[in-house]
């Protein structure tokens, strides 16, 4: 195979070994840092506009200086949630068709072309203060192309991780890796803040230009897949049958260590049950080739998996309509916290800006640590309910405590942030890729990711475009009890996940049990039977 222009330029100045472990780590870390810094400029691209709408509008409807029109009205936060609206909206249908894209598509190309595209339109967006342009359609417009190239990173760079780490226990991986969100918020709420108050153009227009220097890294540094640089990466079973197949071959190695031990009673008896031990050794190791053979053949199709066909994947439905709960929740905070700090607190944007960075700390730590519990447990559904459940209380806390004071506030973030984003960010990564893992094509990530973050992007548009009108009609107050509620709902969702994730785990430690007690069985009576025949 002839390797890419990126393979041979990795190759030829940053990874040069011969070690084929070596070389596959090295590659996967360049993977792991280069997807890490794409999202986290994807993230970063989104953010300016949360942070600028209290700029936009500062909440004194009088104060017609200080505001830019069309948001200086009374309606000003419902405008403000028809472009959250149209961003998001757009953002959930280019998705399910995203995803379809990047599966059939070169991975590289694909994502420096949209990222770059990313950066054109955030710069567009910047230029309304210095070309002083106050249309309503101008800014519903460059959010409806900005959501649409937004849409196209999540699949691409979901793929290729999961293409360069296989069925490997991703968890804690993903947990880290996932940090890209916050990370993005984060430093997207930095620069944004810096420039707000005094020239808030530029608050898109210095995230676009890292948008554009970012894709130019990607098209020469980023490996799409391991076969361009000569290197496999095993796509194994799921993790119920790869137990299965544990547990032979730890019945294989007690039987083995069982006759080593009897020999020391009687060498004579041993060469007859050795033999025919060894007979059934050989036996149950050429089912286990025969089922190494059978499930590495299952899994080396390469072709494209049907949008039809991913949604009857067991769990594919469940974690969709979860997320599209979750999501909404998680993107409420995102693109309305600064103003809500704002309002309530009545600061300025830039410091309600930096106030805002707490709850992105919080999900970081959530993210990490949600993903190492589900590898500890290895129950993706039961870490997600448990996060979810513990959201709602720290909701409620938020809302009614977190004026108090200053610190009060940023620790209730934090919590809130830690049980938010949680369940969020292991859905979006280590579960999708996971449940790719249960087909046999290579090329099921971006589509089940696509389908889950689709789905979960609709709840992403509908909950900031509620967010605006509730806050003007209503309190505040009223949007977190829709969190609340909104949280509940993605928890009911994954109670048949989680109860067959509690069955499976449940059989399997019995399986094991049983497997040991049996196996200390025969030792028993194999020891007895050989005295017997000594002293006989």
């Amino acid at each position: 195979m002839s390797k890419t222009l990126s393979s041979k330029f990795v190759e030829s100045f940053l990874i040069r070994t011969n070690d084929p472990n070596r070389k596959l780590w090295l590659h996967r870390f360049l993977v792991l840092l280069l997807t890490f810094i794409v999202y986290t400029i994807y993230h970063m691209s989104r953010k300016p506009m949360s942070v600028v709408k209290s700029r936009l509008f500062n909440g004194n409807v009088t104060d017609h200086q200080n505001n830019w029109p069309p948001f200086d009205g009374s309606n000003a936060n419902t405008f403000l949630s028809i472009l959250d609206g149209a961003y998001w909206g757009t953002y959930a249908i280019g998705m399910f068709f995203t995803g379809f894209l990047a599966e059939r598509s070169n991975l590289r190309y694909f994502l420096s072309i949209s990222l770059s595209i990313c950066g054109l339109l955030c710069i567009v967006s910047g230029s309304a203060f210095y070309l002083k342009i106050h249309s309503l359609w101008f800014f519903i417009i460059t959010q409806v192309l900005t959501g649409l190239a937004e849409s196209t990173g999540w699949p691409a760079v979901l793929a290729i991780m999961g293409g360069w780490f296989g069925s490997t226990k991703k968890g804690f991986i993903f947990g880290i890796w996932s940090l890209h969100t916050s990370v993005g918020n984060m430093l997207g709420t930095t620069i944004a803040g810096i420039f707000v108050d005094f020239n808030w153009g530029l608050s898109f227009i210095v995230p676009g230009l890292l948008c554009i220097i970012i894709s130019i890294v990607i098209f020469f540094l980023l490996v799409e897949k391991p076969s361009d640089v000569d290197l496999i990466v095993n796509m194994t079973l799921p993790d119920d049958n790869r137990q299965m197949k544990l547990s032979d071959e730890e019945s294989i190695t007690n039987t083995v260590s069982t006759i080593s031990l009897s020999s020391t009673i009687d060498s004579k008896i041993v060469k007859n049950s050795s033999s025919s031990s060894s007979s059934s050794l050989s036996t149950k190791k050429s089912e286990s080739n025969s089922l190494k053979s059978s499930s590495s053949s299952t899994t080396t199709s390469s072709e494209p998996i049907g949008i039809w066909d991913a949604l009857f994947i067991p769990g594919v439905i469940e974690f969709s309509i979860c997320l599209f709960f979750t999501k909404s929740v998680s993107y409420i905070f995102l693109t309305w916290l600064p103003k809500f700090i704002s309002t309530t607190n009545r600061i300025p944007a830039s410091e309600s800006a930096y106030i805002s960075i707490m709850f992105d700390i919080g999900g970081s730590v959530g993210s990490i640590m949600a993903g190492l519990m589900s590898d500890i447990i290895n129950a993706g559904g039961i870490t997600c309910i448990i996060f979810l459940l513990m959201a709602i209380p720290s909701l409620f806390l938020l809302a009614h405590f977190s004026s108090i004071s200053l610190a009060i506030n940023l620790a209730l973030q934090f919590m809130a942030g830690f049980f938010i984003n949680g369940p969020y960010s292991l859905i979006i990564t280590s579960v999708s890729a996971n449940l790719a893992c249960t087909v046999p094509s290579k090329a099921a990530t971006a589509t089940i990711s696509a389908i889950i973050d689709g789905t979960g992007s609709i709840g992403a548009a509908i909950g900031p475009a509620i967010t605006g009108p509730l806050s003007d009609y209503f309190t505040w107050n009223s949007v977190f009890y829709l969190c609340m509620v909104g949280d509940f709902i993605a928890a009911c969702c994954l109670v048949r996940v989680a109860w067959n994730e509690w069955k499976r785990n449940h059989c399997s430690i019995l399986k094991r049990c049983n497997s040991s007690i049996s196996n200390d069985d025969y030792l028993s009576s194999s020891i007895q039977s050989d005295e017997k025949q000594i002293v006989s």
